[in-house]
């Protein structure tokens, strides 16, 4: 997917008033995806746990959080579930057309954010996935927190606590790695629109293929904070997944 946007201004634009703390909030929810490890008839953001599908959840827990001004959710263009459980929420602003990939689903994001809520490139936007359903609101607010602080981003994740090993192709151990520094990353990640539309930009002319926001801020130059979440803030990729989100959604 071609990212052209009217970015030759943005290095410069960035540079005044960065530290702007009355900067706005976004979300962003990309659920364009397909779900193929689910091995199910419909996208697994569709998969219901308590009578909602997985994307209800997720928009539900960005929507009510106290810093976001307005959320936006990416669908696929051959989307044939939308319509059959619409979401409302006072701050949910709409959906738009996501791309073949996260990264693309993210760049038309941020540039519908631009060109139709009126967003500010100093602003942040809160990326998260539609199929993680589980993340707690004071996680949000507090990875938010954070990446105002750093004044370039942060990522939710969890310090790894299980023993790290390297294998070859076959499964055959090759090392055992220190786990100290090391962390899943989760969502929701947290960037200036701006520096993460440039970031976007870069590893698409570069042909580089990212998994998430975080990478491709790392790849343009930037070091975003990781921030300790909860380790229920699960992504569903499996069929049993579903059995985890029931309980952790249903906790008290």
């Amino acid at each position: 997917m071609r990212r052209d946007c009217n970015l030759l201004t943005v290095d410069s634009q960035l540079n005044i008033s960065l530290m702007n703390e009355k900067n706005k909030v976004w979300g962003l929810v990309p659920g364009a995806g397909i779900g193929r490890r689910m091995g199910a008839v419909i996208p697994k953001q569709y998969s219901k746990v308590n009578g909602f599908s997985i994307f209800h959840h997720s928009l539900e827990k960005i929507c009510n959080c106290r810093d976001i001004s307005g959320v936006i959710a990416g669908i696929s263009e051959k989307d044939l579930f939308w319509q059959t459980e619409p979401y409302e929420h006072p701050v949910f602003l709409g959906t738009f057309i996501g791309g073949q990939n996260r990264s693309d689903t993210v760049w038309s994001g941020l540039k519908d954010l631009m060109e139709c809520r009126r967003a500010d490139l100093h602003d942040w936007v809160v990326v998260h996935d539609a199929a993680r359903p589980c993340i707690i609101e004071n996680d949000v607010n507090r990875v938010i927190s954070e990446a105002q602080l750093t004044g370039i981003g942060a990522v939710l994740g969890a310090r790894i606590i299980d023993t790290v090993k390297k294998t070859d192709s076959a499964g055959k151990v090759l090392k055992t790695s220190r786990r100290d520094n090391f962390w899943r990353a989760f969502t929701p990640q947290v960037f200036r629109i701006g520096l993460l539309m440039r970031a976007l930009e870069s590893v698409s002319a570069a042909g580089v293929e990212v998994t998430d926001e975080s990478m491709a801020m790392e790849y343009a130059g930037h070091t975003p904070i990781m921030v300790q979440g909860d380790p229920t803030n699960i992504k569903i990729t499996v069929p049993n997944d579903l059995k985890l989100a029931e309980l952790f959604l249903n906790r008290t």
